[in-house]
Order: C-alpha cells, then sequence, then structure tokens
C-alpha cells in the first residue's frame, strides 16, 4: 500500500514535471518567434496609420473623439503632395472657436464622416470652408461654418458628442451629413452603448477602454506569451462557433456597401437604427437650432470610373467597375426625414447631372476631390438658403426657387488640380 502511494505519487509529479517543461518549451518558442519577427520586420519600411488612428482615440463617453489640438501630414493619395491636418481645442478641423458665441455670429455645425472631415484635400478646399464664403456672399451678418465631422463617426456617435461637448458651441444651424458607410459604423458600434429610459443613447464606452481582467491576469498575459497565444486561440475559435462570417454579415468590412446593391441582403433592422439615430441627434439639440441632414454618394453609386482603383475598391469590399445605380438608399434616409420633420437634401442626382462626375471623386481614395467639396457645398448653399430660415439677404421661402442664381458666381471655389 505504502510503495502503490509512493507510485502514484510520483507519475503524478512526474506528469506535472513533463507539462512544465512542455510549457517552458512553447513560451521559449514563442519567444523565438517574436524576436525573429521582429529582425524580420526591421528596416526602412515605415508603417502607416489610418486616418481613424492619426486623429481620434477611444473615448469613455462618446465612442470616439478626435484630439484636440492634433497636427499631422498626410499624402495626397493621388499626387502624394503633403497635406496639413491641424485639429483646433475642440478636435474640429477648423480654427479656434470663440466660447461664448459672439452676437454678431451665426453659426454652422457640419456633421459627418471621413467624407466631408476631408483629409484627401487642403483646408480652403474643404465642403465646410467653400459653404462658409457662399454663406457669407448671402447675409450681412458674420458667417461660421465650423467642420465637426469625425472619421469613422456615425449618427449615434455624433448624437453622443453633441450631446456631451458641441452645445457649448452654440450653433444656430447644425448641417449633418449621412454617410453610406454609416451603417456598418453604427452596427460596430451600438452594443456599446448605454441607452437611456427613453431609448436614447447616454454614452458609449470604447471596447479599448473597458478593463476586464483583473490586474493579476493582466500581468500574466503581458508576461508569458503562451498565455496570450492561448487567449487568442480560444478566441478564434469562439468566434468561428458563435458567429461565422457569412456573406451577408454586415460586421465584415467587406460588407459594409452591400447594403447599396440593387438586390441587397436583409439587413432593415441595422439599417432603420443606423437613420433613427438621426433622431437622437435632434433631440439632443435646443429647439431653437435647426437641423438639416444631407447626403451624397460614394463613387461607386456614380460611376464605373470614379475611384477607378481596384485596389481601393477591393478594399472597401466593392467589384470593380461596379456600379450601385439604386436610389433605395437616399430614399430611406429622405423617408425618415420626412416622418420626423427634418429638412433633408439628397445629391445624388446633382452628382450624376455633373458633366465629369468622376472627376468629383479621387482615384485612389473613396473620397471627395476638391471639385466634390465644391459641387457639395453649392447644394447644400442653395437648399439651406432656400428652406432655412436665417440671416440671409433674400427672405426665407419654401417655395422660392432663386437660390442657384445667387450661389451660381461663388461656386468656382479656389482649387489645387
Amino acid at each position: 500500500m505504502f510503495f502503490s502511494a509512493i507510485k502514484s505519487v510520483w507519475s503524478f509529479c512526474s506528469a506535472v514535471l513533463l507539462l512544465a517543461l512542455l510549457v517552458c518549451a512553447a513560451e521559449v518558442g514563442l519567444r523565438c518567434r517574436k524576436v525573429s519577427e521582429t529582425c524580420s520586420t526591421a528596416g526602412p519600411e515605415r508603417v502607416h496609420e489610418t486616418l481613424l488612428e492619426d486623429v481620434c482615440r477611444p473615448s469613455r463617453t462618446t465612442y470616439l473623439e478626435p484630439i484636440p489640438g492634433k497636427r499631422l501630414l498626410r499624402a495626397h493619395p493621388d499626387t502624394g503632395q503633403d497635406i496639413e491636418i491641424r485639429l483646433n481645442d475642440f478636435g474640429l478641423r477648423a480654427p479656434v472657436v470663440a466660447i461664448p458665441k459672439p452676437a454678431d455670429v451665426y453659426r454652422v455645425l457640419l456633421l459627418g464622416d471621413d467624407m466631408v472631415f476631408g483629409s484627401e484635400v487642403y483646408t480652403d478646399e474643404l465642403v465646410s470652408a467653400q459653404l462658409e464664403q457662399i454663406l457669407k456672399s448671402t447675409s450681412p451678418r458674420r458667417i461660421e461654418v465650423l467642420n465637426a465631422a469625425i472619421p469613422g463617426g456615425c449618427p449615434l456617435q455624433a448624437a453622443l458628442w453633441v450631446r456631451h461637448t458641441l452645445l457649448c458651441l452654440q450653433p444656430d444651424l447644425v448641417v449633418h451629413h449621412f454617410d453610406m458607410s454609416d451603417i456598418a459604423d453604427d452596427y460596430a458600434m451600438r452594443t456599446f452603448v448605454l441607452m437611456g429610459k427613453d431609448r436614447a443613447p447616454r454614452c458609449a464606452i470604447h471596447p479599448g477602454l473597458q478593463e476586464t481582467r483583473t490586474d493579476l491576469a493582466r500581468g500574466l498575459r503581458e508576461h508569458f506569451l503562451t498565455i496570450e497565444w492561448a487567449e487568442l486561440q480560444l478566441a478564434e475559435i469562439w468566434a468561428r462557433r458563435s458567429s461565422p462570417r457569412t456573406r451577408s454579415d454586415l460586421g465584415d468590412p467587406l460588407n459594409r456597401y452591400r447594403w447599396l446593391e440593387d438586390t441587397p441582403p436583409d439587413w432593415s433592422i441595422p439599417i432603420q437604427h443606423a437613420i433613427e439615430a438621426l433622431g437622437h441627434v435632434r433631440k439632443s439639440l435646443p429647439e431653437n437650432v435647426v437641423y438639416v441632414v444631407t447626403t451624397c454618394p460614394k463613387p461607386w453609386q456614380i460611376s464605373e470610373d470614379a475611384c477607378p482603383s481596384v485596389e481601393v475598391r477591393t478594399r472597401e469590399g466593392v467589384r470593380p467597375r461596379a456600379v450601385y445605380a439604386s436610389r433605395r438608399p437616399f430614399e430611406l434616409v429622405s423617408d425618415f426625414c420626412q416622418e420626423a420633420q427634418i429638412p433633408c437634401l439628397a445629391c445624388d442626382e446633382a452628382f450624376r447631372r455633373s458633366q465629369e462626375p468622376e472627376r468629383l471623386y479621387l482615384d485612389r481614395s473613396p473620397g471627395l476631390s476638391a471639385a466634390g467639396h465644391a459641387l457639395y457645398a453649392q447644394q447644400i448653399a442653395e437648399f439651406v438658403v432656400r428652406q432655412v430660415p436665417g440671416p440671409w439677404s433674400r427672405p426665407h421661402s419654401e417655395g422660392s426657387a432663386g437660390g442657384s442664381e445667387i450661389l451660381k458666381a461663388e461656386w468656382a471655389a479656389p482649387g489645387r488640380d
């Protein structure tokens, strides 16, 4: 009996020792691989961060927020020339803002995402800068147009940013660009949003800021590559079993524009959620602030030659030379705004009627070119002067059609072609 117990203990200790040796061998192997990968990637090649990583940071209240005072240079995707991006102390791509707002200033706040943030064009070519110049020509009062667009933003994020930050800017008019990518961005963010009893968003904690591990667990993970590797493998297995990626998965970045197709997947619920978030933005604003929604098409909604780069289109999940001609996405936004009594401007027809619609977009980026920003600014200005009560020299009248005559001379904004 005694020798049997000794033999069992010896077998157990041997198994534990063997397991420990195997773990040590795995740890050494993982560290050697990490060193090898580091050495092989070391060199003159520079890693470029995305625009979102460059100008935004995770937030505990608004999910994402621009970095106040951020300054950087980004290369123009077509010409390679440096474009300077400066954010003010609010994180806006705009000059310093006076707080409180001067009494003689009519302030316009422009919300949106990458499309109107305009990292690919110079500051004076932005839709916000050109809109300001056009509106100034129609008003005896001082006009300010502040570009409050955030790369990767969506209406749900905008509602939180307005609620927590932007109200102190005291805008008189808010123009909100709804982008065709907002459906996917809303879908990715909505899980992390805390809703109030009225179903309105209150805050959103970015997952990169959520602490789910104890100090001991974090310490072990940081010091032992074996634990990190095991966690990654388990996470991959769980992801494959619980939510396998399919062609109809909106969470897949390659599917973010599939809802624009003539026969799109049935994503009616996430589409409804993303569009209804415009109503949350409206409710976050004081009643005396005018709220206008605008939208413009992506290049693949206009022409097969708009943004013709196969690399760019493939990265965005769009087939080379594909054209999504359906007006249904614009109708969905317009129908909601009409029901919610929100003024709405869809610019797809104006873009399609342009003599050279391909020039409205960049070749190696899905963003608007300087000409695209100019046309968008012209369309917004005409709509605002015609439909929105304000300090315009021509009296406001919903039935008036004279806006284009007033603004036509101002459309040819300075460019750097």
